[in-house]
């Protein structure tokens, strides 16, 4: 893949000596000030890298993706990419965020209200569903990412942004002794648990939560149904075995 360098970054999040975040490696930089939409220009302490966001709506897509446990790479305001509309006339887009997973597969987002993916531009052209559709049709997007989606404020919940927020804090606060006290308690509980069983009566209760929080972001905690993971939410146990938590 071209130009990717920096989607391949290793995350460093509990560095032995500070250093220096670096400057987003975007192709374009939202102004600081808009008086239409919010501006956010923070240092993503995963990549050690601003990572900027240029709405209301990219903020929450930033940190949820941020929280996926198979993020390898996230890169902000790339590719800028180029596409043939239905008129002939060649045109240009900037996706909002390109991510790499795990599994090697990239994707390039673009992301908008729902109500605005639709509407055409006051200048003319195609909305934003019939750019992503002929991004993908023509191969613009060859060497950059596998496939261009579009996410709005539609596909996350404010439970999916609340649970982002606390994955992304354990992650960096993670401490292995914490994370294997909660992990025995798992032995003597049933299928199932109450977030709070897993901390009451503990004399550092807040250190133990962020502890569980690191056992759903293993997978070894499933919160049983969607939403907030709150106090009183109840886990699916899904191994018990030593090596999970490891």
């Amino acid at each position: 893949m071209r130009d990717t360098a920096d989607l391949n970054a290793s995350p460093n999040l509990a560095p032995k000596t500070f250093k220096p975040p670096v400057r987003s490696t975007g192709t374009r930089r939202p102004p600081t000030r808009s008086a239409g939409s919010t501006r956010s220009l923070a240092v993503a302490p995963e990549f050690n890298r601003e990572i900027t966001a240029e709405s209301e709506v990219e903020r929450p897509v930033r940190n949820i993706l941020l929280s996926r446990p198979d993020l390898e790479g996230l890169r902000d305001q790339w590719p800028k990419v180029s596409y043939v509309d239905s008129d002939g006339y060649q045109r240009f887009h900037t996706f909002d965020f390109c991510a790499l997973y795990t599994n090697g597969y990239a994707e390039a987002l673009a992301v908008r209200p729902a109500d605005r993916v639709n509407s055409r531009p006051e200048t003319g052209g195609p909305t934003l569903t019939e750019t992503v559709d002929l991004i993908n049709a023509q191969g613009s997007l060859d060497g950059f990412a596998h496939f261009a989606v579009i996410v709005t404020d539609h596909d996350f919940t404010r439970g999916d942004v609340h649970n982002a927020r606390f994955v992304r804090r354990a992650r960096r606060f993670r401490n292995e002794e914490h994370v294997q006290e909660v992990y025995k308690l798992l032995s003597g509980v049933g299928p199932r648990v109450m977030f709070h069983t897993l901390v009451k009566g503990s004399k550092y209760p807040g250190l133990l939560e962020l502890a569980v929080w690191n056992l759903i972001d293993d997978g070894v905690l499933v919160p049983e149904i969607a939403g907030h993971v709150l106090d009183r939410s109840w886990l699916r146990v899904i191994s018990k075995g030593s090596e999970a938590a490891q």
